[in-house]
């Protein structure tokens, strides 16, 4: 009798294994869901990281402006070489000079930045630039909108 004790406790102890082993499989199966969801959770507070600094650039729209501004110049210089055919020299004193005068008039009233369009574009017609100077006075109206809302911020 004692034999049959022994091989019952040894197929207790065979049922107790098989459970130890399945509790095992369960525990890497945990483990390895768990590495992936560890995983996700970095990737996702990397994206959440990376939105906060696009939010952060949204409430400073300061960046939004300056872009704007940045993408009209180079888009006029490429313009204003291959239709018009300015030396890229000519086109950096021009956005000088659009630049200064639209600081210089500011707080002007509106009419007054319509007379300097209107004169710009006389000046081109007389010179046979006329796109070039049309350009460049679109460029002085986007400096002028540039540091308006700059300045409401």
């Amino acid at each position: 009798m004692s034999e049959e004790m022994k091989d019952l406790e040894f197929v207790s102890s065979d049922s107790q294994i098989k459970e130890f082993v399945s509790k095992s499989n369960i525990s890497k199966d945990n483990k390895k869901s768990t590495h992936h969801q560890t995983e996700s959770k970095k990737s996702l507070n990397l994206v959440d990281k990376k939105l906060d600094i696009f939010r952060k650039l949204v409430k400073d729209k300061k960046v939004f402006v300056y872009a704007l501004v940045a993408a009209t110049i180079i888009a006029f210089a490429i313009l204003s070489i291959f239709i018009c055919n300015i030396p890229i020299i000519a086109i950096g004193v021009v956005t000088i000079i659009e630049a200064g005068l639209a600081k210089c008039l500011e707080g002007l009233p509106i009419w007054v930045h319509i007379i300097v369009f209107l004169l710009q574009i006389l000046v081109g017609a007389l010179t046979h630039v006329l796109l070039f100077v049309f350009f460049a006075a679109t460029l002085y109206f986007l400096f002028l909108y540039g540091m308006n809302q700059i300045k409401r911020m």
